[in-house]
């Protein structure tokens, strides 16, 4: 199985994701400086074959006021998955 290269923001995005972290976008931007959190999952689904689960939530945004943004994961299923294949 092909991963992200290391040192790269979509490895770091991989790697934190794996660990068992959950992120929505603004967690992301704050903890793993990615600034385009759905385009990274997206890579990490269609360039690298790795399936992330997702659900919309509801955050407080700009003064206060709310706003849905989605929160990311790789389920435990997925996570079996990976490491199988990683060491075919």
């Amino acid at each position: 199985m092909r991963l992200p290269s290391p040192n790269t923001k979509i490895r770091r995005v991989f790697d934190a994701l794996m660990s068992g972290g959950s992120y929505n976008l603004f967690e992301a931007q704050q903890i793993l400086h990615d600034r385009c959190l759905h385009s990274t999952i997206s890579s990490l689904q269609n360039d690298y074959g790795i399936k992330v689960s997702r659900k919309t939530e509801v955050v407080p945004g700009f003064f206060g006021a709310s706003t849905s943004c989605r929160r990311y994961w790789i389920d435990s299923e997925e996570m079996q998955r990976i490491m199988l294949r990683r060491k075919q």
